[in-house]
């Protein structure tokens, strides 16, 4: 059995903030993600969460230690060459969708797709192909304001996957959805997953944790457990991922 590639190492990673004084907002974190995982970080308020999702997300930079995407080394990186990593290698969901109000769900999942070069035909279909992934194919037309909470969740998902990253980094996904529009968006993560996509996210909530293979915990910046589980199962149809 071939062993799955690491996308993702943490090694000995520190972040030091000033702040009348020395702050160790993460303290000297080590952690490999494999291709395919599904992985929740959790820790209440003040564990390092935010801290860890802006270095996975090549967002800031180390104190100490290093961080590897691709096996690529990027602490040393410039900001040019970050910004590629993070175009290129991430696809970023966050809790507040971050979707552009003046454009509709088709054109906002086509965006990164434009500042990428991809020539008009391959966007549309590209797009097409996203939104039925995600399940709003019918809504491609409809701005933010038209859609629920769900929906433009949803959005975010089809967009952070159009350049085929190699992690989905997702910030507490669910924290603005009501509980059926949180539970249908973590199904489709699980989806996801189960079509290999590697997927990291940040929560604070249990039930959100349970749809993942793997739950890392931090306490006061240290990563206090890093556990294998069994996990909450999509009650929804596999998907069928298309190329785009």
């Amino acid at each position: 059995m071939a062993v799955a590639k690491t996308i993702l190492k943490m090694a000995g990673v520190t972040k030091e903030y000033k702040n009348e004084g020395k702050f160790q907002a993460l303290k000297d974190a080590s952690f490999e993600v494999k291709k395919g995982e599904f992985v929740a970080i959790v820790g209440p308020s003040g564990s390092g969460k935010s801290t860890l999702l802006h270095l996975l997300g090549c967002l800031d930079k180390p104190t100490r230690g290093e961080i590897y995407i691709d096996g690529e080394p990027v602490s040393e990186m410039g900001s040019d060459s970050l910004a590629e990593i993070r175009r290129e290698k991430i696809g970023f969901v966050f809790q507040a969708f971050n979707l552009a109000s003046t454009l509709d769900a088709s054109k906002n999942v086509e965006l990164p797709l434009i500042i990428s070069g991809r020539d008009a035909d391959e966007r549309a279909v590209a797009v097409e192909n996203l939104l039925a992934l995600v399940g709003i194919a019918e809504k491609a037309h409809n701005m933010p304001n038209e859609l629920s909470g769900g929906e433009r969740q949803r959005v975010a998902v089809a967009r952070a996957l159009t350049n085929n990253p190699s992690i989905i980094l997702a910030d507490e996904p669910t924290g603005n959805l009501d509980s059926k529009s949180g539970k249908d968006v973590m199904e489709l993560f699980s989806r996801l997953w189960g079509q290999g996509i590697t997927i990291i996210l940040i929560t604070h909530e249990p039930q959100v944790a349970a749809y993942a293979g793997r739950v890392i915990s931090l306490k006061d910046g240290r990563i206090e457990s890093d556990v294998l589980q069994k996990p909450k199962k999509s009650e929804e149809k596999e998907l069928k991922l298309k190329g785009f």
